[in-house]
């Protein structure tokens, strides 16, 4: 890792923890990320800067620190900074444990939002963190362009993020779990989430089946922000 990538995470590290036991909790994570030191495993959390008296739920594991590293620190989601948008109504689908949420939550602190995670593991985490912060529901299925199917997700502890739903050519060493398979029209309809105005959606491959889902409320965002998986599954979701 070089002198000018420590830097910026130390600095991230710096301004997202309150207090000296909030920033050096973050500053031993992105020690550990840089190999520097061991990851302690289980549980922990943080007090946070933004948004005030609020806790980041995390595992001290490799895992969430990419994820931590990568949404808060290098600021996957930087474009939104760009677009002059006032949204009431946030979808974050795809949550994980809920970093992108937070970012979110950071840059529209008067958002309500609902995030969707159907992992069991990230989910918990989630919840813990959606509960810590207010205003924040998270529904514990995934989203595409079926309505009350039950889907195998694939998920592995040792990898980053990753959860997807099974296809026929998924090597065999990831774990099946049965979840829920929602359509965003359907939970709309049924009065379960409110008309989104700003859609976040990463969810491994599966993006063009979930905007399908959205059926005639897909132009009611003001804006969505993807994470796509290659030029194709790019162009397909345009």
């Amino acid at each position: 890792m070089s002198l000018r990538n420590k830097l910026r995470l130390a600095h991230g590290a710096l301004n997202l923890g309150h207090g000296w036991s909030g920033k050096a909790r973050l500053l031993r994570l992105c020690a550990c990320h840089g190999g520097l030191l061991p990851f302690q495993g289980g549980a922990t959390s943080v007090a946070l800067n933004q948004p005030p008296g609020a806790r980041l739920h995390y595992r001290d594991t490799g895992a969430d620190a990419v994820l931590l590293v990568e949404v808060l620190f290098h600021e996957d989601y930087a474009p939104l900074r760009s677009l002059s948008l006032r949204p009431k109504q946030v979808l974050d689908i795809g949550a994980n444990i809920g970093l992108g949420s937070l970012y979110l939550r950071q840059l529209y602190l008067d958002a309500e939002l609902h995030g969707f995670e159907p992992a069991p593991a990230e989910a918990e985490v989630c919840a813990r963190n959606y509960a810590a912060w207010g205003r924040a529901t998270l529904h514990r299925c995934a989203i595409g362009a079926h309505d009350g199917q039950e889907v195998l997700l694939a998920t592995h502890a040792d990898r980053t993020g990753g959860q997807h739903l099974l296809t026929a050519d998924d090597p065999g060493d990831w774990e099946r779990t049965p979840v829920p398979l929602r359509r965003i029209d359907a939970l709309i309809d049924a009065g379960q989430i409110p008309l989104p105005d700003l859609v976040k959606m990463d969810i491994e491959g599966a993006e063009v089946a979930a905007l399908e889902g959205f059926g005639r409320y897909l132009d009611h965002p003001q804006a969505y922000i993807l994470e796509t998986h290659g030029p194709e599954l790019h162009l397909a979701c345009l």
